[in-house]
């Protein structure tokens, strides 16, 4: 069957009638703006602020605050940030006035194809400026917008942006009165490292952590370097660069990202501004090694902290905490291997192993779904083998996972990569709604485990022609302090890793690093930092497949619903016209012929690549995306039996739960999505055998090689040995 033929064969077939689902989409549509247009005059005119204030548009804004201020030459009187937002509120021009400040930030990441600073008022109040107009003669020259000079914006204009973020607009930068010159003194440093500092106190004590985070990063740009004109002020420089690091720890402390702890401490130890600053930071490092699972870390970096505070109750408390957790794990590990007995050549016909528990642990405590694929039986050009154990897992998601899961993930089950098949914002929703069965079940959110303590996360993005790898970790959620401390450690470890010839005892070791370590930002660099963490790929198998079942019209809706915030009705009304309607096994199909790029991505470079293994496969539950995926491997690369494929995948029948039946049923889906018959797998595969020849031809016509897959058959196929049984 030609290209052609499989693409017209593919495409969804509706089924419905589409004028009447138009008239269905357009009666919504009216629906939301009837809601609009139904409100009364005060709640169109009337805006009111957070803290009760508020401004009826309908009046003249109030000036009287400015009926003693003098006007320069040109008639302007000086307005502040607040001023301009709380008398004039959003969108209002305020004629007659002038905000005059110094520029504080500028953004030199995107300048050149967006213009944008931050501006400091005469009350010390920051608010950003974009520039909307590329010709900035001859009003000023670009060249003088630098931190530390003085901006004059006339008749400005208040406005709040899609990010939430406040400031103005500067639609002609004929508004612009002029930059200012200044010189930009070691005292000045000091001030603006003050400044933003203590305002990443007051957004830190609001919870507003990103916000904090910026203004932290931005104190350092000046506090850090020589000051020269006045070298009395390195050591206030130093302090406040210290304290501003150890900030930055208790903001990802606050954030729950335990991984992301460390780097600011030791960067805060390095500049040693004195015995108080460096107890904290191997507190909070103690803290974050404790979350993390690093038990023998966390004692170490502990007791460094209690001989510099000695006394120091917090630290005596996490010291005690710390025991207790050891002392809880001893007793689990006991109980979980009380039953188990050594076998010597456990498996020996396969490969596998000797000496192997025969009862090690095989699922996790909280973790729905979570199995070890080893064991399944495969055949290859008329070679018997099975699936070695201990390398490829399934699993439904990880955010359930308790701090024991993650402590097994480490050891013993060694987990290096995690395959996690949902995109940002389903993964989102679902960190947001064990959070808040958290706090109804147990007073707060404050248990929760996020996985990705001890995964560093890599989105990538998949198109038609390529998929690329982020380098980044965590989202890009890394500081540039952070990630240049990450960089530096990583690539010194792997520079300096210990390495033992074949005939050296383990206690001869060479530790002396290369002469040389690898560039910064080479594709040898970034293999080195990968090789060295445990890596979650966040990889996206739904958004693509769903968009092909779903109608234009209905997909406007949606987009109108989203964003109105009414998040629940769009997903309902995605779920209802996608999954729903077609069911589980035209899903599948779906996922497969439109993620091919994401399909060719996960076998060619991660699945293939010896050094990610041990390997779990995860989405939601395990089942859908996650039973396409291992379908796929076990039947296309490992030569696995249809029938044996179905076997594993109805094992994800237990996994699910009563409260996954009754959301089920709240979204729309009907009861074949509450179940796992072997009749789902087995006409997936049926379909891509039709369509294809196989399941190995399709992942070829999805950009899988033959090199690929041998490598992937290489890794997890055990092969019987001659004589076995």
């Amino acid at each position: 069957m030609s290209k052609e033929d499989r693409s017209a064969e593919s495409e969804p077939q509706h089924g419905e009638d589409r004028t009447g689902d138009q008239a269905a989409a357009s009666e919504e549509l009216e629906t939301l703006a009837k809601k609009h247009s139904e409100r009364t005059e005060d709640e169109k005119n009337i805006f009111k602020f957070d803290d009760g204030d508020t401004v009826d548009y309908r009046l003249p804004p109030d000036t009287s605050f400015a009926d003693n201020l003098e006007a320069d030459a040109q008639g302007y009187k000086p307005i502040t940030w607040t001023q301009l937002k709380k008398k004039f509120c959003y969108e209002r021009p305020a004629h007659g006035f002038k905000l005059v400040g110094d520029i504080s930030c500028k953004d030199m990441t995107h300048w050149e194809r967006s213009k944008s600073v931050k501006v400091r008022d005469s009350e010390g109040v920051e608010g950003a400026i974009f520039f909307y107009e590329e010709d900035a003669s001859p009003y000023f020259e670009w060249e003088e917008v630098q931190v530390g000079n003085v901006i004059e914006v006339k008749s400005p204009r208040y406005h709040r942006f899609m990010d939430m973020q406040e400031g103005m607009r500067i639609e002609h930068n004929s508004s612009i009165g002029g930059v200012t010159k200044r010189r930009f003194t070691d005292e000045m440093r000091i001030d603006y490292g003050r400044q933003n500092k203590n305002s990443g106190n007051v957004l830190f004590q609001d919870k507003k952590y990103d916000n904090a985070l910026s203004s932290y990063d931005q104190a350092l740009n000046y506090l850090e370097g020589t000051f020269t004109e006045k070298p009395e002020l390195q050591q206030e420089a130093k302090s406040l660069a210290a304290a501003c690091f150890l900030n930055i720890a208790a903001v990802r402390i606050a954030e729950r990202k335990w991984n992301l702890v460390e780097m600011p401490c030791e960067r805060a130890l390095a500049i040693n501004a004195g015995s108080e600053s460096n107890a904290k930071a191997y507190f909070r490092m103690g803290q974050a090694f404790i979350e993390q699972g690093e038990h023998t870390a966390a004692g170490e970096k502990l007791r460094r902290a209690i001989a510099l505070a000695p006394g120091d109750a917090r630290i005596t408390q996490e010291l005690d905490r710390l025991q207790q957790i050891k002392s809880e794990l001893k007793q689990g590990q006991r109980a979980l291997f009380a039953s188990s007995k050594t076998r010597a050549n456990q498996n020996s016909d396969f490969g596998f192993r000797e000496n192997l528990l025969v009862e090690a642990p095989t699922s996790l405590d909280k973790v729905q779904n979570f199995r070890d694929l080893g064991g399944v039986v495969c055949s290859n050009n008329g070679v018997v083998g099975a699936i070695r154990p201990r390398l490829l897992y399934r699993s439904s998601n990880f955010f359930d996972a308790s701090r024991g899961d993650l402590a097994t993930l480490k050891d013993p089950f060694g987990i290096k990569t995690i395959l996690d098949l949902r995109n940002n914002r389903e993964s989102g929703a679902y960190i947001n709604m064990v959070k808040k069965r958290l706090e109804d079940t147990e007073g707060d959110a404050s248990s929760f485990v996020d996985f990705r303590d001890i995964f560093y996360q890599i989105d990538v993005s998949c198109s038609t022609n390529s998929a690329s790898r982020t380098v980044s970790k965590r989202a890009s959620a890394l500081l540039k302090s952070e990630w240049k401390l990450l960089r530096t450690k990583l690539v010194a470890a792997a520079s300096a890793k210990v390495m033992s010839s074949p005939s050296s005892s383990s206690s001869e070791m060479i530790e002396e690093p290369p002469q040389s370590s690898p560039k910064r930002g080479t594709q040898e660099e970034k293999a080195i930092i990968e090789k060295n963490c445990r890596v979650v790929y966040c990889v996206d198998l739904a958004t693509r497949s769903i968009f092909s079942l779903i109608a234009w019209w209905r997909l406007l809706v949606v987009f109108v619903l989203g964003a109105l915030l009414m998040i629940r009705a769009a997903s309902r009304m995605v779920i209802t016209h996608t999954a729903a309607r077609v069911g589980p096994t035209a899903l599948y199909v779906a996922m497969a012929e439109h993620q091919k790029p994401e399909v060719r991505f996960l076998f060619e470079e991660v699945l293939s690549v010896e050094s990610n293994y041990p390997i779990v496969v995860a989405c939601s539950l395990g089942k859908d995306r996650t039973g396409v995926i291992v379908a796929l491997l076990l039947s296309g690369v490992c030569g696995v039996s249809d029938e044996a494929v179905a076997a594993d995948y109805v094992k994800t029948e237990a996994a699910i739960t009563p409260e996954l039946k009754a959301l089920n049923v709240e979204l729309g889906l009907g009861p074949e999505w509450s179940a796992a018959p072997a009749s789902t797998i087995l006409d997936f595969l049926s379909t891509i055998k039709q369509r294809y020849g196989s399941a190995e031809a399709y992942l070829k016509d999805a950009g899988v090689t033959e090199e690929a897959m041998t490598r992937i058959r290489n890794i997890v196929v055990g092969k019987k040995r001659a004589g076995g049984k």
